[in-house]
């Protein structure tokens, strides 16, 4: 199990501020840095079991310094956050070894869940690695008879977080336990829209409230499911 420190090299001083306050009132250890280039010297002379990095569009060499950290730490794990992150981005910096890519703005709740999950703060893991992303879905309630559906043409329905077992969705519409969700992903060129298989067919396994509507678990029935991000 890695260390629980995190290194926060992250520019935004409030996202630092609100990390800062809640990873340590749990017992991490937490060091803040406003930079990428000083995030690796960090790494080079300390153990970090997590590092957050601000991904700047600009930088042509942000994702080059990925590669640096994990020669440095190779059990480092690397979270980058960006806003409006471009697909093609998405996948070169998994390709480079990135452990999540969190776009702003982000539920600090989640962020927290996965530094819990990274230091074993959960006696139950999951059987397969989820991804937090956002991916806009159309989604169809299967109800009746076998080919009989209900569209749902203007459920707007997002995920949190997806992997080849499942994934967590948020919706303005009250699903139930038990119920079937045919869905399709809208933004097919994400790397994490590889773990959604072509029209999924989910089971609401928990559901959940938020402030805007609902969440919801939803399992995939036995399908063929990537294994991997490609």
């Amino acid at each position: 199990m890695p260390p629980a420190t995190v290194l926060l090299a992250v520019d935004d001083a409030l996202i630092r501020w609100a990390l800062e306050k809640d990873l340590s009132a749990r017992g991490v250890e937490v060091c803040e840095v406003k930079t990428d280039p000083d995030a690796l010297t960090r790494v080079c002379w300390a153990d970090y079991g997590l590092v957050f990095l601000d991904l700047d569009p600009a930088r042509k060499d942000g994702l080059s310094r990925i590669e640096s950290i994990h020669e440095s730490s190779p059990e480092t794990k690397v979270v980058i956050l960006g806003c409006d992150v471009d697909p093609a981005v998405k996948r070169a910096a998994f390709d480079r070894g990135v452990w999540q890519v969190v776009e702003k703005p982000f539920d600090l709740r989640d962020v927290v869940g996965l530094v819990r999950s990274v230091f074993g703060a959960y006696t139950q893991k999951r059987m397969h690695r989820r991804y937090l992303c956002r991916l806009p879905l159309r989604v169809s309630v299967l109800a009746g008879a076998p080919g009989s559906q209900v569209e749902l043409e203007t459920l707007s329905c997002n995920t949190v977080d997806v992997g080849p077992g499942g994934m967590r969705v948020l919706t303005g519409y009250p699903l139930q336990v038990g119920q079937l969700l045919k869905a399709s992903v809208m933004r097919p060129g994400d790397p994490c829209a590889a773990h959604v298989p072509r029209d999924a067919v989910g089971e609401v396994i928990w559901l959940g409230t938020t402030g805007n509507g609902f969440a919801g678990g939803l399992r995939w029935l036995p399908a063929s499911t990537p294994d991997r991000i490609s």
